[in-house]
């Protein structure tokens, strides 16, 4: 379970401002912990030329302008991390915050 804390650290850390623009392309995967040994060179090779990646800390950063569920990159990202994870996109970060923070 992630805290308000660590949604909004989420927010605050991401590396893709302009994406912020296209919230449905936009996909913030939280990792249940923190990978050991991602294989990041072989997620690299999977990214097509619009596709862009980052990982910080138990957050992996994933646009995907050209679309989330055709993504060689989301498919396999999780795998080659090394580590559980769950993709949420923008629209539904935004909405987890307003949402733990009306809890506060």
């Amino acid at each position: 379970m992630l805290t308000l804390a660590e949604i909004e650290a989420a927010m605050v850390a991401n590396p893709f401002p302009h994406a912020v623009s296209n919230p449905s392309r936009l996909h913030l995967g939280f990792l249940v912990a923190f990978p050991q040994n991602p294989d990041l060179q072989a997620i690299e090779k999977l990214e097509i030329p619009s596709e862009i990646f980052q990982l910080i800390g138990r957050v992996f950063y994933l646009y995907t302008p050209e679309g989330f569920g055709g993504s060689k990159l989301a498919a396999s990202a999780e795998r080659l991390l090394g580590a559980p994870m769950t993709y949420r996109n923008w629209n539904t970060v935004v909405k987890m915050a307003e949402m733990a923070r009306a809890l506060t």
